[in-house]
């Protein structure tokens, strides 16, 4: 996790922008991949997380960050903003990690409920089908009188590798080939999908190159806007 810190700090150095990382789970692989306990975690915090720079500092550890602008996040353009989501402790999150960040909390650290986040990918192999479960499960999250405040819909766009032998014995392509040739030309699909409220706040992808997820949500913030 080192070297990712270090990368995220070279990143915000020069680059006012808003990262978030989503931490749902740990495992400790020098005790036989157990789940991580709180030491665990206070030992990941201190070593690598601690050293992020820019962490978000919320006017109240509670805050929902998902109704403040992007503005309001980096002022106004001035500096990065870095967010850590940990997926723990909250009724409202399925299987949730138990662990508490103490007094991080609103210092960069966030709970579930400061950044609700619909996150539930489709578990399949086939592309069509991954587009067609999850533009189904947007509107049914979406599109509708009354979608749950402040919630933002995640669209994960990757494949999943179903079979367990079938991994083993090496007959899936390896998952970043199996993005750059099967999902990401497909990206353009889904602008003709979205309307009304009904369009994704994040695109998750398994291999972002080149400019076509980035002219997708370029293009989703400008019908918004428009309307």
């Amino acid at each position: 996790m080192g070297y990712i810190v270090d990368q995220i700090n070279e990143f915000t150095s020069h680059n006012a922008e808003v990262v978030i990382l989503n931490i749902s789970h740990a495992y400790n692989i020098a005790a036989d991949y157990r789940e991580f306990t709180q030491s665990d975690w206070e030992r990941f915090f201190s070593a690598d997380l601690d050293r992020l720079n820019n962490l978000y500092r919320a006017s109240h550890p509670n805050e929902d960050l998902t109704r403040l602008s992007i503005n309001t996040l980096t002022n106004n353009g001035t500096q990065a903003a870095v967010i850590l989501r940990f997926n723990c402790n909250q009724n409202d999150s399925s299987n949730p990690v138990d662990l508490t960040v103490s007094n991080r909390h609103g210092a960069g650290y966030f709970y579930y409920n400061s950044f609700p986040l619909f996150d539930e990918y489709a578990n399949t192999d086939t592309p069509k089908a991954v587009i067609d479960n999850q533009i189904t499960k947007m509107g049914q999250k979406r599109d509708n009188a009354s979608p749950k405040e402040g919630e933002w819909f995640m669209l994960g766009f990757a494949l999943t590798q179903t079979e367990t032998w079938d991994v083993v014995l090496g007959l899936y392509p390896p998952l970043l080939d199996w993005a750059r040739h099967s999902m990401n030309p497909r990206v353009g699909e889904l602008y003709d999908r979205c309307w009304g409220r009904c369009f994704p706040k994040i695109i998750s992808l398994d291999c972002v190159e080149g400019t076509d997820a980035l002219a997708m949500c370029v293009a989703i913030n400008e019908s918004q806007r428009s309307k």
